[in-house]
This record gives structure tokens, C-alpha cells and sequence, in this order.
């Protein structure tokens, strides 16, 4: 089922809190590029995006809608300066997670995009939601639906088109513990 969001917003919004809540994964615009996901705290949605992408073992970031979520699902308290200055925006920033995420063994890459409606599905389901570009691995993250392999959309139980993303390119990656730059992305950052 594909819904366009300008025309079926709260569709759209219902359609995809309940993929999230059944372990469903789809497909969804952010402010930087679309991203496939589902439930993060799923192994069965992690395997599931596994196969869809044709990756193994690499690990996914997640994102939340609110400051809240941020401070429940992760350890941010000496790196809130930086959570509060740069999100919602077009960032991952690597932190500790306080929960157990099949997404990653280690640290786990948070995102709080600049797209309210990805946001408020978060919010909604109550998890954090996988985030990862919907492409095949080791091709070109989309910035909008047609640019995704229709076998991408055939996997999936739900796409959300929402046009063109705003930033038409993948969130910069930091990681706040190393204190490090891992990807230069869309977002313009600078360590304190």
C-alpha cells in the first residue's frame, strides 16, 4: 500500500503506527533521504530489513520523535548540549544506548530527523524506529519514491510518499563519545 502524505496525513499516520506496533517494516521520507524501517527493538524487523537490503551484520541507527525518547532510550545526560543545539535536524549522533537494541552491538546511531511526521509515528508506536536508507546496500540512498527498486516496494508493508526530501542527501554521522566526524552529510557540525 503506498499513501501519499499530502493527501492522507492521518492515513498515513495511522497506517504506519500500526506497521510499527505488528512488526511490520515500510518505507518512509525523512528530511534527508527515505528510509526503510519498523520496530527497533524487533530482531524479527532487524532480520526482516536484513534480507530486504541484502546486508548482514552491519549495524542500523534508530530515531525518535521527542527529547523524551532521546533521554529514555539513551545515555545522553553529558551530551544533551549538543542533542538540544543540532535535533531535530540532519544528524546521527552515536551514543549508548540504556535499552538493548537488536540494531547494533555496541553504540547505536540517533536520529531525530526534521520531519514531523516520521516523528510522530515514533511518538505514536512508543519504540524508536529503525532508520536506514531505503536502497539496496552499497547503492544510492533515494531522496525521493521513484529513485527506491521496486522490489524494495513490493517487500514492505507500507510506503509513505512524501515528494522530494528536503536535503536530498544522508545525515552527517557523529560520534559523541570519540568525538569524531564519521560521515559528512547534510548537517553542518562542530564539536563544543
Amino acid at each position: 500500500m503506498i499513501i501519499k502524505l499530502e493527501d492522507e496525513w492521518d492515513k498515513a499516520l495511522k497506517e504506519a503506527v500500526k506497521v510499527v506496533k505488528s512488526n511490520g517494516v515500510f518505507i518512509y521520507p525523512t528530511d534527508t533521504v527515505y528510509g526503510i524501517g519498523g520496530n527497533a527493538l524487533s530482531k524479527e524487523v532487524v532480520d526482516k530489513i536484513n534480507r530486504i537490503k541484502g546486508r548482514e551484520g552491519k549495524p542500523y541507527s534508530v530515531l525518535v520523535g521527542n527529547l523524551e525518547m532521546v533521554i529514555k532510550y539513551f545515555k545522553v545526560e553529558e551530551y544533551l548540549n549538543y542533542i538540544t543545539q543540532y535535533l531535530p535536524g540532519a544528524y546521527t549522533f552515536l551514543l549508548e544506548p540504556k535499552v538493548e537494541m537488536p540494531v547494533s552491538k555496541g553504540l547505536v546511531g540517533l536520529r531525530v530527523p526534521d520531519h514531523y511526521f516520521i516523528r510522530k509515528v515514533s511518538i505514536e508506536s512508543g519504540v524508536p524506529i529503525i532508520t536506514t536508507s531505503a536502497n539496496k546496500s552499497g547503492e544510492k540512498p533515494p531522496s525521493s519514491l521513484d529513485e527506491i527498486d521496486e522490489n524494495m516496494v513490493k517487500a514492505v508493508d507500507l510506503v509513505i510518499d512524501g515528494g522530494v526530501a528536503k536535503h536530498k542527501q544522508p545525515s552527517t554521522v557523529v560520534d559523541l563519545i570519540n568525538k569524531r566526524i564519521l560521515r559528512k552529510g547534510a548537517g553542518e557540525f562542530k564539536f563544543l
